[in-house]
């Protein structure tokens, strides 16, 4: 650290930072901040998020209201600090393992949480191929995540880590895909076999990362957004498709974990696997309940 930098972190820590020395990310995480937050609380605040949490984790009105008043006290809270920051901010737990993460793994992510740094969401802001605001609000429901599982953790295990990550593509899976998908022009299975191939050829860490529970715990919330889905609605298989088979690009990266996850689980059966999708956003009993 140089000694402007030096200088600029004891003056911060003193409260002497003025707006005009605030960077330009910071100024950007600051405006989109609220937006996030009021997006969060509109979700916390809905009947439906009630009654779905209620049925999903077999929780009474008492429990249910305790998590809910956390979730509300931590989306108050919740501070964004970016990357490049972290080391000129006033110190809190766990900063100097921050650092050492963010200057290890940082460069590959687009932001992150902590559960030992409660109510604060780190950005990247080097990354700019999604907008700040997508950032900060995928990275609250980690927050509140970290805080007590929006969907129960075994739930979302069931589909994303019962089936361990497939070295090769499975032909007889690829095959009942088309099938169901009404592929049959030679040419585009294999532009699509091309494609699944590739996503197969993926580093190890990105599987994991695409594939993991907690990850996904997140992208549920997202997914139906991104597809439009109302409340009570299933994600189709005319909803995906257009993005398993190239007529789309992915809308959010929401969108490409669910398509590449399904390829490194080996293609199980896509009717299923949408299924059991749905069985995460709503339940028998509960049919007109928005996804958690």
């Amino acid at each position: 650290m140089n000694l402007q930098e030096q200088t600029n972190r004891i003056r911060q820590m003193m409260g002497l930072i003025t707006e005009q020395e605030i960077s330009p990310c910071q100024k950007q995480l600051n405006a989109d901040l609220p937006v996030a937050r009021k997006k969060w609380e509109s979700w916390l605040s809905n009947p439906a998020t009630k009654q779905k949490f209620m049925a999903n984790h077999e929780l009474d009105e008492t429990k249910t209201n305790e998590i809910f008043s956390k979730y509300s006290e931590s989306l108050a809270k919740t501070q964004v600090i970016p990357f490049k920051d972290v080391e000129t901010k006033p110190k809190f737990n766990y900063q100097k393992e921050v650092i050492k993460f963010i200057k290890k793994y940082g460069d590959g992510l687009y932001g992150l949480t902590l559960k030992e740094v409660p109510n604060t969401i780190f950005v990247n802001c080097e990354k700019t191929s999604q907008s700040y605001l997508e950032t900060i609000e995928h990275e609250f429901s980690h927050v509140l995540d970290n805080i007590y599982k929006k969907n129960p953790f075994e739930k979302v295990s069931t589909l994303y880590g019962s089936q361990k990550i497939q070295k090769q593509l499975n032909r007889t899976n690829l095959d009942d895909f088309f099938r169901k998908a009404n592929i049959t022009d030679e040419n585009r299975k294999n532009k699509i076999t091309s494609y699944f191939q590739e996503l197969m050829e993926d580093p190890k860490l990105i599987k994991k990362y695409r594939c993991r529970e907690s990850e996904n715990l997140v992208a549920i919330h997202k997914l139906r957004e991104v597809l439009n889905k109302e409340s009570g609605e299933d994600i189709t298989l005319e909803d995906v498709i257009p993005y398993f088979t190239l007529e789309k690009e992915a809308a959010h990266l929401d969108i490409d974990k669910l398509v590449a996850c399904w390829v490194y689980k080996g293609l199980p059966d896509i009717t299923n696997y949408l299924n059991q999708l749905n069985t995460l956003a709503k339940n028998k009993s509960q049919q007109n309940i928005n996804a958690v």
